[in-house]
């Protein structure tokens, strides 16, 4: 397996506030195989992370 290129790093995903509209448009044109997002576990983040291309770690 690869090492991604990217590790994207967010404090509220998904959200629809201002940092979070702009974290999702970066990584969503980024390649789905170079590129791993973490953030924090909370309601709804499994269902969202399931329609994901790329993975996603919540702690």
């Amino acid at each position: 397996m690869e090492i991604p290129r990217t590790l994207a790093l967010s404090g509220h995903s998904p959200g629809s506030g201002g940092v979070q509209t702009f974290t999702w448009e970066l990584v969503r044109r980024l390649a789905a195989d170079r590129v791993v997002v973490g953030a924090p576990a909370q309601p709804g983040a499994a269902d969202f992370d399931a329609g994901l291309d790329f993975p996603g770690v919540r702690r």
